[in-house]
């Protein structure tokens, strides 16, 4: 386990997942390229033209201003087919939330059986930090040097609080 405590101040790459780890949908299994759009930002929320909506995870907008000048990037399996990757969903959802610029390394956009691990990139100490065990478990696998923080077991708010 990495050790939270340096987390602002111990890795050359943050490489986050997006859905249930930079934000969370109304329910569970709901990800962001599962919005219609157009969309509305209320607050920390994107809301679609049926009232579904993502919520930005509380916190996480200071932790990536805290880890700006670092390098940051994101691997998500939450992408659709026959689209640019400027008109993927989660793109358009970073940029409404305004945090975009933060993801200043190489990002990948994949499709719901594809494994992360086949486009994942390393640069010195590198942490990966995702929700889903089959993503954890591929990763760690092909990248054993990689540390690995599961957001099922800390808030952002805790981090901010170290």
């Amino acid at each position: 386990m990495p050790n939270i405590n340096n987390f602002f101040i111990s890795y050359d790459l943050y490489v986050f997942d997006l859905d249930f780890t930079v934000w969370h949908g109304c329910r569970p299994g709901f990800w962001a390229k599962s919005l219609s759009f157009p969309l509305k930002r209320i607050g920390n929320r994107l809301v679609d033209q049926n009232n579904d909506f993502i919520e930005l995870e509380d916190g996480i907008q200071n932790i990536l201003s805290r880890l700006e000048g670092k390098k940051i990037s994101f691997i998500t399996r939450g992408g659709l087919p026959d689209l640019e990757f400027h008109q993927q969903p989660v793109v358009i959802c970073l940029k409404q939330f305004e945090i975009f610029s933060y993801f200043n390394f190489e990002s990948s956009i994949l499709f719901k059986d594809d494994k992360k691990s086949r486009v994942f990139k390393v640069l010195g100490r590198t942490v990966f930090i995702d929700d889903n065990d089959l993503d954890i478990n591929d990763v760690k696998s092909a990248h054993p040097d990689v540390e690995i923080l599961d957001k099922k077991n800390f808030k952002w708010n805790d981090l901010l609080k170290i």
